[in-house]
């Protein structure tokens, strides 16, 4: 379970992208590696995310994203631990371009 004080924070700091017609919120690198950070003291997994580009006022997806599946022997908090670990590693190591912005969608399960 998530709560409240993250989700409103995760709320207030993601951008929404009305163009995309998608209810993600966005986050730039170092939001992102926050909301992770945050996300790291309770036992929530995050399933992945996406990533965008913003070059002037044009939004595309990069078509680059991550995942985690849980692995047969794996517990659900094994998973939880994994799911972040993965998650920081990716938006951490994703280089930025010189030009424009890029955001991060952080997924999470529905309650």
């Amino acid at each position: 379970m998530i709560p409240d004080e993250i989700k409103n924070i995760m709320e207030q700091t993601g951008r929404h992208f009305p163009s995309l017609e998608v209810s993600e919120r966005f986050y730039d690198q170092k939001e992102a590696l926050r909301i992770i950070q945050f996300l790291e003291e309770y036992s929530a997994v995050i399933l992945g995310g996406d990533v965008l580009h913003q070059l002037d006022e044009r939004l595309f997806y990069t078509g680059d994203s991550w995942y985690v599946e849980q692995k047969p022997s794996e517990s659900d908090y094994e998973l939880s631990v994994r799911s972040k670990q993965v998650a920081a590693k990716y938006v951490a190591a994703y280089p930025i371009p010189a030009k424009g912005n890029v955001y991060f969608s952080i997924i999470l399960p529905r309650d």
